[in-house]
């Protein structure tokens, strides 16, 4: 199958249709084609399945670079003779056959990228991907190696390449100094053809990026070597068992040094076409690039509900991050002060300037991981700021005033749930404890009964400040509460009418103390007497 161009409205449309071919054609936004290989007859590693057999240009482009410094248009073609070659172990990878044109996640994207067939390579399974965008200009290649065993392989992944300018390639240059030499700082390097005698040079200038920061598995080795035409680099690493690491190649054309230069740079960066065609496993699967995105929560050690001020904060990064500040804080209802931190944890104080919900969000790239990555945005925080004081109201359904021998039941209601109450924080006088009735209730509603015990003066409740707390730990103001008392109507009654002995007039009345008791016998004679005269 190949891949057909056209032109419509200075857009560049692809279709992949098929043929007979020994290439997969994917051409990039600026018109650059990659011709991979999918059913060759293998000689070499660059010859393998996978490896781009060649990127070329499709139509002339301007800014091609002489070696005058100026710039003239050219049709730029024959950049590689083979590249990407992949070998794991001195094993060449060469899956000939049929291939898929699959896209993880993406219906506008499934002819964008050649999925190859697996290939055991000892106690390996290795595979290859390979994916070219249509609104960007790079090709990605996926190494994936999977060990099947049940213990730890040492592995060498070595991807090599052929130039098309032969012993014309020179290196333009580096990602460090000496920009002239490659070695294994460097995470890309750039290689063109040599200029000809007539100051032209007519292959497109090659940016290859190896690994980006942050990541787990750099380059053990890398060989590009001005008049040579065979470039390499591998990795060398322990491949736990079980587990799988993908090793990401990124090549890119263009048609001067330093465009390939800049270009380089960006795809360190990870633009978002770069994760085109990739699910969130493969993502964290890659090793010589960062590609997972920081995740980051925000705490507190106060409660939902809080009445402190200030409110401490603490903000917690999956991994080290830079570029993060008190203004990438988006906050509502209350002031930040204080922030400080670096790496995977920061603090900060909040200051409320209401009472009420205030929140704290941090929003996705706010700040950057080693490898680039912006951050995710943050679960938001949010805290109910109360600084109001539980207020109590003490009441009874007992009519008042009532009679020494009836028990008082109390009701009290504070103005919200409240916790640490017990009956111990009352204060009574004139009045007992019911011994039948017990202290009962939660959140804002509490009930009890007293039994008074003097008809000299009213039954009252008191319960103090700061004896319980609301969920934002704000202290109780204080309640009081008064209920009278008299001898009894019945037992009066008894004795004005003459009818009823003294004994039956007592009927009924709690016990009393011997003071109490004599006030009512004499009350009780006096009136006995009034009546006979």
């Amino acid at each position: 199958m190949t891949w057909k161009t056209y032109l419509l409205a200075a857009v560049i449309v692809t279709a992949l249709v098929p043929t007979a071919g020994a290439v997969v054609s994917l051409v990039d936004a600026s018109g650059v084609q990659f011709d991979i290989n999918t059913d060759v007859t293998f000689t070499t590693s660059v010859s393998a399945s996978g490896a781009a057999k060649e990127a070329e240009y499709t139509t002339s482009v301007t800014g091609v670079t002489t070696s005058l410094g100026g710039t003239t248009t050219a049709l730029l073609t024959n950049g590689v003779e083979g590249y990407a070659g992949l070998l794991v172990n001195g094993v060449a990878y060469n899956q000939n056959g049929t291939v898929t044109t699959t896209c993880e996640g993406e219906t506008s994207f499934v002819d964008r990228q050649v999925v190859f067939a697996p290939q055991t390579i000892g106690n390996l399974t290795v595979q290859r991907k390979v994916f070219v965008p249509e609104d960007d200009a790079f090709c990605r290649w996926l190494n994936v190696v999977q060990n099947n065993s049940g213990s730890s392989e040492t592995v060498t992944v070595t991807l090599v390449g052929t130039m098309g300018a032969g012993t014309n390639t020179l290196i333009g240059s580096t990602s460090t100094a000496p920009l002239d030499t490659a070695t294994t700082s460097d995470r890309w390097v750039v290689t063109f053809k040599d200029y000809d005698g007539g100051g032209l040079s007519n292959s497109p200038r090659l940016g290859h990026v190896l690994y980006g920061p942050g990541r787990r598995i750099a380059p053990s080795t890398v060989s590009f070597v001005n008049n040579t035409a065979n470039v390499s680099w591998e990795y060398s690493f322990s491949l736990p068992a079980g587990q799988t690491y993908i090793f990401m190649t990124l090549l890119t054309a263009k048609p001067s040094i330093s465009d390939a230069e800049a270009k380089c740079s960006e795809l360190l960066t990870l633009p978002e076409p770069l994760f085109t065609c990739m699910s969130a496993t493969e993502k964290g699967q890659v090793v010589n690039f960062d590609l997972i995105a920081p995740t980051v929560t925000i705490t507190s050690s106060t409660t939902e509900t809080t009445s402190q001020n200030p409110i401490p904060v603490t903000v917690t990064f999956s991994e080290s991050v830079t570029g993060f500040d008190v203004t990438d804080l988006d906050i509502g209802g209350c002031t930040a002060q204080d922030f400080d931190g670096s790496g995977t944890t920061y603090t900060f104080d909040l200051v409320p300037n209401i009472s009420g919900q205030i929140t704290v969000d941090i929003p996705e790239g706010s700040a950057k991981d080693a490898g680039g990555n912006p951050n995710k945005a943050a679960t938001q925080f949010k805290r109910t700021v109360d600084t109001a004081s539980p207020s109590v109201a003490i009441s009874s359904v007992t009519p008042n005033p009532s009679s020494i021998s009836t028990v008082i039941q109390v009701l009290v209601t504070f103005s919200e749930p409240v916790t640490g109450f017990t009956q111990s924080d009352i204060i009574v006088t004139g009045a007992q404890f019911h011994s039948s009735n017990t202290f009962s209730g939660e959140d804002a509603v509490y009930t009890f009964n007293l039994l008074p015990v003097t008809v000299t003066g009213p039954v009252t409740i008191t319960i103090p400040d700061n004896v319980c707390q609301d969920d934002a730990g704000n202290y109780n103001t204080g309640g009081y509460y008064q209920h009278g008392v008299s001898p009894g109507a019945s037992c009066f009654a008894s004795a004005k009418a003459g009818n009823v002995p003294l004994q039956a007039g007592l009927t009924g009345l709690a016990p009393l103390g011997l003071a109490a008791l004599g006030l009512v016998l004499a009350e009780l004679q006096s009136r006995r007497r009034r009546n006979r005269s």
